[in-house]
């Protein structure tokens, strides 16, 4: 699992290289092949916690400090318990299972699998080098397996379940465990546009570009739903305004959080900010008529 995991990451970074991380990598180089690097990081089963240092009464204390384990045992659930799937150093698999009345064997209400490591680049700006410490954010996945989605409400790319409303909070004890560990920047590469409004409360692409590219979906798409719009850009249904106008389809790109003062100040840094701003005025986004059609058709 985890040398798939890493492959598609790798494949999906547009601007950086991720490197190695691990407690007793000592002075190794970082100029290693993807097939050295896979390698090297699948020798051996690391302990029971989460990037080395949280154990299970820390995560337990700390799910019900931020109110998640009440809001869970608040739908039903009962015998809720923290598994560790990791399979090497430098992967970090954490899964809180549970119990329900409705439901015969365990249900996986959380699921979330990251990657330590660093990425290196240079500043679009300054052309400045730069090699940073980072979580990469491999997959996230809440869910309330215990019922099904409401009648007549449209499923979300890849959701079979309704959510546990919990992410926001969970967001936040995975920061703060970032900080404690010393991290530069928190990565995510949103596989929908769904799931980029969600962290775009706390995340930034990391291209200005791509960020106003992306204030410009959220102006011109989510009048008509945030449902229909990742459904819409993910089957390529929407268009880019031009002569002629031409279909797009959401393409997953790195969005970060910043934990290291100076990758703040690049998100604050007027050139940034100028440049999302400048993308987003001459962007405009619209629903495929026939798309649009179809669907007004449907209701």
């Amino acid at each position: 699992m985890a040398g798939k995991s890493l492959s598609r990451a790798l494949q999906r970074m547009e601007r950086f290289r991720l490197t190695p991380n691990r407690h007793d990598a000592g002075s190794a180089g970082f100029d290693l092949t993807e097939e050295d690097l896979i390698g090297a990081l699948v020798e051996k089963k690391p302990p029971p916690l989460l990037f080395e240092r949280f154990n299970e009464p820390r995560i337990r204390h700390d799910l019900e400090v931020n109110g998640i384990l009440q809001k869970i045992l608040a739908r039903g659930y009962h015998d809720v318990r923290v598994v560790f799937d990791s399979e090497s150093f430098y992967d970090s698999r954490f899964r809180l299972i549970a119990r329900h009345p409705l439901v015969d064997g365990d249900c996986t209400l959380i699921d979330c699998l990251t990657h330590r490591g660093e990425v290196a680049g240079e500043s679009p700006f300054t052309g400045e080098a730069y090699r940073l410490k980072v979580l990469l954010l491999e997959w996230i996945n809440f869910q309330d397996p215990a019922r099904p989605l409401r009648h007549g409400t449209l499923a979300l790319p890849g959701q079979t379940h309704p959510g546990l409303g919990v992410f926001r909070e969970a967001l936040q004890v995975t920061i703060s465990y970032m900080r404690e560990v010393d991290m530069d920047a928190v990565f995510n590469v949103p596989e929908y546009f769904h799931n980029a409004l969600l962290y775009s409360s706390y995340f930034r692409f990391f291209s200005p570009q791509r960020e106003g590219r992306f204030q410009a979906m959220k102006r011109d798409l989510l009048s008509l739903g945030l449902a229909e719009s990742s459904i819409f850009l993910d089957e390529g249904k929407v268009l880019l305004d031009g002569d002629p106008p031409r279909p797009i389809r959401w393409v997953p790109a790195e969005q970060v959080y910043p934990i290291n003062p100076r990758l703040e100040a690049y998100f604050r840094s007027d050139d940034y900010l100028k440049a999302v701003r400048e993308e987003m005025e001459v962007t405009r986004y619209r629903y495929d008529p026939q798309a649009l059609a179809h669907q007004e058709q449907g209701q």
